[in-house]
C-alpha cells in the first residue's frame, strides 16, 4: 500500500474517534484506554476492534478489583487493620 494513502486512511479513522478509545486486541487479551492516534493505528492494521460498553465496564471492574487488593496488601505488610464498627 502506497504511503501516502496509508497515513491518509489513519487520519481519517483518527477524525472519527473520540480523545480517548477503548479497544481490545482480536486475539485475546483485555481491553485498553488508547488515544485517538494509536487507536486509528490499531484499528486500521486490524490487529484491534473498539471495545464494547460491557467490555468496558468488565475491565473497569477488574482494574478497581486489582486496586483494591493492592491497597489491602499494602496495609497488612504495614500491619494495619480495617475493624468495621457498628
Amino acid at each position: 500500500m502506497e504511503l501516502r494513502r496509508y497515513w491518509a486512511e489513519v487520519r481519517e479513522i483518527e477524525r472519527r474517534l473520540a480523545e480517548f478509545v477503548w479497544v481490545r486486541p482480536f486475539a485475546g487479551g483485555f481491553p485498553v484506554e488508547v488515544g485517538r492516534a494509536q487507536a486509528a493505528r490499531l484499528l486500521k492494521a486490524g490487529t484491534h476492534r473498539v471495545a464494547g460498553a460491557e467490555e468496558v465496564r468488565a475491565e473497569m471492574d477488574r482494574q478497581e478489583g486489582m486496586r483494591v487488593e493492592g491497597e489491602e496488601e499494602v496495609r497488612r505488610r504495614r500491619g494495619v487493620a480495617v475493624v468495621e464498627v457498628g
